[in-house]
């Protein structure tokens, strides 16, 4: 009995071969379709990208930090792609800030009336992107989620912050 269990070890069966053939066949399947996928063709159904604007903010930066974003200003994600391009319309403000009193209330001051480089201020602008809207939000290019409320860390050459989406709005038709 110990022979026969040899014998059928050491050889290739019918099955063996089957699912070696059957893994060539997937793995050349998926070859085929991304190289038909990659071919500059909309698959039917899929998004159409066009030009957006998206508003931004950047809460309580630092005073001196204020300049380092202007007009013209390209925007990156931490790992290197290009976000989009800072338009004409930036504003800096003092920064919001809520104390509490004596009695638990918050209330409403602004930074900088003490002067000095400890002033924070606000920035909002706007930024010229591509992207297509999706079930779920809004995609820049095709795979980062900027969709109103989220907070995504961005740079520029001189200025890395936390960018909150506070609109999304398309400018090509």
């Amino acid at each position: 009995m110990n022979t026969n269990d040899e014998k059928r070890r050491r050889g290739i069966t019918a099955l063996d071969a089957v699912v070696v053939i059957l893994v060539i066949l997937c793995v050349a399947g998926l070859v085929i379709r991304i190289a038909i996928g990659r071919d500059g063709v909309i698959p039917e159904g899929a998004p159409e990208s066009a030009e957006y604007a998206v508003a931004f903010e950047i809460s309580k930066l630092r005073a001196s930090s204020g300049s380092d974003i202007a007009a013209g200003e390209v925007l990156y994600t931490e790992d290197g792609r290009v976000f989009g391009t800072v338009t004409d319309q930036v504003s800096v403000t003092p920064a919001k800030i809520y104390t509490e009193d004596d009695e638990g209330r918050y209330i409403l001051s602004y930074s900088g009336s003490e002067g000095g480089d400890g002033s924070l201020v606000d920035i909002r602008g706007t930024a010229s992107v591509e992207g297509s809207e999706v079930d779920y939000g809004f995609l820049v290019g095709s795979n980062i989620l900027a969709t109103p409320g989220r907070e995504i860390v961005l740079h520029t050459d001189k200025l890395t912050a936390t960018v909150r989406i506070l609109d999304v709005t398309r400018v090509t038709d």
